[in-house]
């Protein structure tokens, strides 16, 4: 690696402690310790070299007490070495020690300017941050008070958020990140991933072997203050794995041979892992390409205190190429409970579709959310797969020659086999893609493209539920996640869509214990109040919300009601209008962050300029106008608005961001564009509360027969805190 592209270049880095057995030894060292030492001597780093290069993401792995925190610390510039040295080119910016670099007395928004002055940040860069680090912390409701006064995920929180946004060169995390909760770490580590591909560079040290592999590029084994290994990722943790390994294995022996069964607070890992097929338990585990079932019954113990964790399986072929990866949760899963903290589930791959070859199968026991690892095994199985045709490869897909809806529909049945008439209800994937358009096409007559299906469900499509009949698709339950804001704190929501019931299934009341089924199906492991969405929300006709009442999965929490401007009526401001683009980013933002506070006592999905760009810009099949509004005077972005042109040469009014003061007046200014643009009448589809609140601007007002559902839920959370509180304009569903 040549000198310019090193980062962090370490020689013969040395740190030593002494440590003082009393107060009184200490003493006696000051004044006569030329003559004998009264303290013992703990080496915590010897002689450590290393080079890191710009741009690397590099783990560091070892015990407690290991030395990697001192390391950590010596590059960060907290601690001195005793020897050595250290040439660091860039800023860095670290989460070390929680709260470390905070004063417990100081505000949450003071401690922000305190920790980037120190970092070198001018004031007007700060104030410029300031908002975005508060945001991304999500502890607005405590931003101004002490934060000796926060828990320590708080804590965690806002110290993250603060050591991410001031773009630094180098970033060093040791630990911290597992204070904070499920949601935030998977922020957290998105966040990680954005600045690794923006070439920063990372030094990451967890006990988490799974996410050390996941996020880097190289790896750094420490023992007793030495590099024990150094490089591949893969082949570094698996040493160190081994060699954690033959210490349970000695410290089992050295205990008789017994191993504790007892488990400590918040842990969870596996008791047995059995594989076989489903004709024979062959101990060779020899399997027939696309004839055998593998199936994997996995059994596994969790202390009382964790949520019941879910279980990934990780096929690689004989080279370690990854093959295929699943997991419980991902698929909806839950585990089946056998008693007191045992759980089991079983995994089934039925006519097993993959090619001959020697296979690798490991398993591990993740959080219910899939982000951290409680324990795993690697190469739990080898299982050796045999063919009689002569197809090469991996794995033998389904496949569909002709690839046409058209060709797909002649090819089914007229109408739906008698046999195998059981429907199974399940979560969807990526290879549903053509039976979901085609079931789309029966539903509702209109072909949908593939790249409005994509852009639609591209990011959600294993949260979408399918009822699948033999070979068929019956139903669909579509979920489109939003970033929300509930009476003012951050939280989602889940959007309701394209919610089908093939026609074929004539029978009303099957129809209707279809749908209870794949609605819950989705709300039994999404919504409430301790899931990931609080609320769900759609807009679905007045016959399907008095449906959804009489199963009691829907309440009915607000009306729609369809608003309409003569152009001609409005009087016209003095307000700069352009249209937006992505170079618009920041002005958008700063639009939503004026127009949010005001909505804190109500429901609002977030319409920064991230679901602008999304919702309008990279929409694949319609044209929108976009509008940004701002003061002539001082250029201040104060409105942005979205208008769509109808069939009957009016214009729909899709959204309208703007902080209350400035609501009428960009309103009436757009009104003045559309006017000059020819258009006479400008409506809009919104809410109760947002016709509440535009009745006077001159606008006419008819109720719609739509409504907005909320969730009938199972746990406390009651959808009627919503009632009349949801903000929402036509642009908050994917159909317009």
């Amino acid at each position: 690696m040549s000198s310019s592209d090193l980062i962090i270049e370490i020689k013969a880095l040395s740190k030593t402690y002494k440590s003082f057995a009393t107060p009184l030894a200490r003493f006696k060292q000051l004044f006569w310790g030329v003559r004998r030492c009264y303290y013992k001597t703990y080496t915590a780093l010897k002689s450590v070299d290393l080079e890191i290069g710009k741009g690397e993401v590099v783990g560091i792995v070892g015990k407690n007490g290991a030395g990697k925190s001192t390391l950590l610390q010596l590059i960060c510039g907290t601690l001195s070495p005793t020897s050595g040295s250290i040439r660091i080119t860039g800023k860095i910016s670290a989460l070390l020690e929680l709260g470390a670099g905070f004063n417990p007395e100081f505000t949450g928004r003071e401690n922000i300017h305190l920790a980037a002055a120190l970092m070198g940040l001018a004031k007007q860069d700060v104030v410029a941050l300031e908002h975005e680090i508060i945001d991304f912390a999500g502890i607005e409701s405590f931003i101004d008070q002490p934060v000796k006064t926060y828990s320590s995920g708080m804590f965690v929180r806002l110290a993250f958020a603060v050591a991410t946004s001031v773009n630094p060169d180098i970033l060093v995390i040791d630990e911290a990140l597992s204070v904070g909760d499920g949601e935030f770490a998977k922020k957290s580590f998105d966040r990680i991933m954005a600045l690794r591909d923006q070439g920063k560079t990372i030094l990451f040290c967890s006990h988490s072997l799974y996410q050390i592999e996941q996020i880097c590029n190289r790896v750094i084994w420490i023992d007793k203050g030495e590099v024990k290994a150094q490089g591949n990722p893969a082949n570094v943790l698996k040493e160190y794995q081994g060699y954690l390994d033959s210490l349970n294995q000695s410290e089992a022996h050295s205990a008789g041979g017994a191993v504790n069964s007892e488990l400590q607070t918040n842990e969870a890992r596996f008791v047995s892992v059995n594989i076989t097929n489903a004709s024979s338990e062959n101990a060779e585990l020899i399997f027939e390409s696309q004839v055998d079932d593998l199936i994997i019954n996995v059994t596994f113990k969790a202390s009382e205190q964790v949520v019941p964790p879910g279980v990934a399986i990780v096929i690689n072929d004989e080279n370690g190429q990854l093959v295929t990866s699943v997991g419980s949760w991902v698929d909806g899963i839950q585990p089946n409970k056998l008693g007191a903290g045992s759980y089991q589930l079983t995994l089934r791959f039925p006519n097993l579709p993959l090619l001959k070859g020697l296979y690798k199968i490991s398993v591990m026991l993740f959080c219910d959310r899939g982000l951290f690892v409680y324990d795993e095994i690697n190469e739990a199985a080898y299982i050796r797969v045999v063919q009689k045709g002569s197809e090469l490869g991996l794995v033998s897909l389904p496949r569909v020659w002709n690839d046409a809806l058209d060709a797909l529909e002649s090819s089914k049945p007229s109408v739906l086999p008698e046999q195998d008439n059981e429907i199974l209800i399940r979560y969807a994937n990526e290879n549903d893609e053509l039976l979901l358009l085609s079931l789309f096409k029966r539903c509702f007559d209109v072909t949908i493209s593939k790249s409005l299906w994509r852009w639609k469900y591209s990011s959600s499509i294993h949260r979408c539920v399918v009822a699948q009949q033999g070979a068929n698709l019956v139903g669909f339950f579509g979920v489109m996640p939003r970033d929300s804001k509930i009476f003012g704190a951050s939280s989602k929501t889940a959007q309701i869509c394209d919610v089908m019931l093939d026609p074929k299934l004539d029978n009303g009341l099957a129809k209707a214990k279809l749908f209870k089924r794949i609605k819950e199906h989705f709300t039994q492991n999404y919504v409430g109040e301790r899931y990931e969405f609080p609320f769900a929300f759609g807009f679905p006709t007045e016959r399907a919300q008095e449906l959804g009442e009489k199963l009691k999965t829907y309440t009915r929490i607000d009306s729609l009601a369809r608003l309409e401007w003569n152009t001609c009526l409005m009087n016209r401001r003095a307000l700069g209008c352009r249209t937006f683009d992505r170079s618009d980013f920041a002005y958008l933002d700063r639009v939503w962050n004026k127009t949010h506070p005001d909505l804190k006592d109500l429901a609002v999905n977030v319409k920064d300029a991230e679901w602008l760009a999304h919702r309008y810009l990279d929409r694949p099949d319609s044209e929108y106008d976009c509008l940004l509004f701002y003061t002539r005077f001082s250029g201040e972005p104060i409105g942005v608005a979205v208008t769509r042109l109808s069939d009957d040469g009016s214009v729909e009014l899709m959204d309208l961001i703007a902080p209350k003061a400035y609501l009428d007046e960009v309103l009436s200014h757009l009104m003045h564009v559309k006017m000059h643009q020819g258009v006479s009448l400008v409506f809009a589809i919104v809410s109760g509360s947002v016709s509440n609140t535009l009745q006077a601007s001159g606008c006419t007002s008819q109720r719609l027969p739509l409504s907005i559902p909320g969730d009938e839920l199972k746990d406390n959370s009651d959808p009627l805190v919503l009632k009349g509180k949801w903000w929402l304009w036509g642009g908050d569903t994917d159909s317009r």
